[in-house]
């Protein structure tokens, strides 16, 4: 049997291909239902977890929190205005056709305002934070279900996404290399044309051997410079590797 490549040893050219597992595609859905404003990243190329994917139009929930805060306003200064005071009546200048009986239950109405106005500023505040469609991981957009100028549909997909862990990045080494790769061993995949691009990946598997050619699938452990389903010349270097001078 072939010895393993040790990490110091390990440099080795090769194609670089890669592509989503089978199954592994998923929806992502939208909130809320609102106008896009914009499309955050192209089709297959690698995203940041949590990156704004589709920007929406956020003014008619920002008006509604703006109503709700004058709402709330108004209650609050109305409070304590009947507090220092000592009022017992309802002030002919509010709009209080609610509010017919006792002081204290005109009093209790007010805390009720208070009470729902604060939960209406808290459902919208969350909703507004979370409206725009985020990458749920590091990943890539397989394909986009809504379009600038359209509006978004509450539940319904925006896009479809894959996650980077469900990736495989297979590398075609010819010649094959004389030693075998340890399993799960980490490398460092290198741009053939730019050094400064590079990223870990971990040994998953060998996909294909022959006599000339070798194949080997990786897992990224790091956002790639590769789109998905595209390919590009790489270098196999081990993980500490650093670019050399006037790269």
């Amino acid at each position: 049997m072939l010895s393993a490549i040790s990490a110091a040893a390990l440099d080795l050219v090769g194609r670089a291909q890669l592509e989503a597992l089978p199954g592994s595609v998923r929806e992502v859905v939208a909130t809320e239902s609102l106008p896009v404003k914009a499309l955050g990243a192209q089709v297959a190329a690698p995203v940041e977890a949590q990156r704004i994917l589709v920007e929406l139009d956020l003014a008619k929930l920002q008006r509604r929190l703006d109503g709700t805060q004058r709402e709330l306003r108004e209650v609050r200064d109305l409070r304590r205005t009947r507090r220092s005071s000592g009022e017992v009546r309802p002030p002919g200048g509010l709009n209080s056709a609610g509010f017919e009986g006792p002081p204290n239950q005109f009093e209790a109405n007010l805390a009720q305002r208070e009470a729902d106005a604060l939960s209406e500023f808290a459902d919208l505040s969350s909703r507004l934070a979370s409206a725009h469609v985020r990458a749920p991981d590091d990943g890539f957009v397989v394909g986009y279900q809504v379009a600038p100028g359209k509006n978004s549909k509450r539940r319904k997909p925006a896009l479809t996404f894959v996650e980077l862990a469900k990736t495989r990045l297979t590398v075609t080494i010819d010649p094959a290399p004389a030693e075998e790769f340890a399993m799960a061993s980490e490398v460092l995949v290198i741009s053939a044309s730019d050094p400064t691009q590079r990223f870990r990946a971990r040994l998953d598997s060998l996909v294909t051997t022959s006599e000339k050619t070798a194949g080997y699938a990786f897992v990224p452990l790091e956002l790639p410079f590769i789109a998905l389903g595209d390919g590009a010349e790489v270098r196999l270097a081990s993980p500490d590797s650093a670019p050399a001078a006037g790269d």
